[in-house]
């Protein structure tokens, strides 16, 4: 059994009484044990402090998302199984125009922008982060390709998605992680040089290198 993530304390609400902060105990969402608990974003909030509500999600390579919305635990009670559901995957697949660098010292790195997170908390800034999706090698003529997640039918992501969210592309050097270029679609790509998210994608999508300064 691992605790993926410990809850802040109720206390830390403004107007939390002396005997709730009595009482007080971390809430402890815990994954499964064959998940990889190193790659999962894990995040919550307990909101309140009249009608004090806990909120937390988990999402994990290869599960579809997960989360929980509840009222505060009990003490005695505050240990929750993060009940995940394998995800059904999709091809991604790529051709980068004009590649002509080694292909062993780089990776392409497929990340979702999850602007659904500040809706599913309610929140204006979320302080969002990439989650990374897949990593992937380069092939000598720049093509490459992915298993990604089914995000566009997965449940939680239809529920609070928007156009928002999308696929973010870059080249990694294998060796540092250092970011060495974006990838930028040639075609039909979002507001920010992302991908939208589909339930399927065109094949071999052609997409340019773009210097990160």
């Amino acid at each position: 059994m691992r605790f993926a993530l410990v809850v802040a304390f109720a206390s830390c609400l403004a107007g939390t009484s002396s005997a709730q902060r009595a009482d007080d105990e971390p809430i402890r969402v815990i994954l499964p044990p064959e998940v990889d608990d190193a790659t999962c974003h894990v995040d919550s909030q307990i909101s309140g402090p009249i009608h004090i509500t806990f909120r937390a999600l988990a999402a994990c390579p290869g599960y579809r998302i997960w989360t929980a919305v509840d009222a505060l635990p009990e003490p005695g009670h505050r240990r929750i199984n993060a009940a995940l559901e394998p995800s059904p995957k999709i091809r991604f697949s790529g051709v980068i125009r004009g590649w002509a660098t080694p292909t062993a010292q780089y990776r392409v790195h497929i990340a979702h922008f999850p602007a659904w997170k500040c809706t599913f908390f309610g929140r204006y800034d979320c302080l969002l982060g990439m989650w990374t999706l897949a990593r992937v090698p380069i092939a000598a003529d720049g093509t490459f390709s992915a298993e990604l997640p089914d995000l566009a039918n997965d449940p939680v992501f239809k529920s609070f998605g928007s156009s928002r969210d999308d696929l973010r592309l870059g080249v990694r050097e294998v060796s540092t992680l250092n970011r060495a270029f974006e990838l930028r679609p040639l075609t039909s790509g979002t507001i920010n040089g992302g991908v939208a998210i589909a339930a399927k994608y065109p094949a071999e999508q052609p997409f340019t290198l773009v210097p990160v300064q």
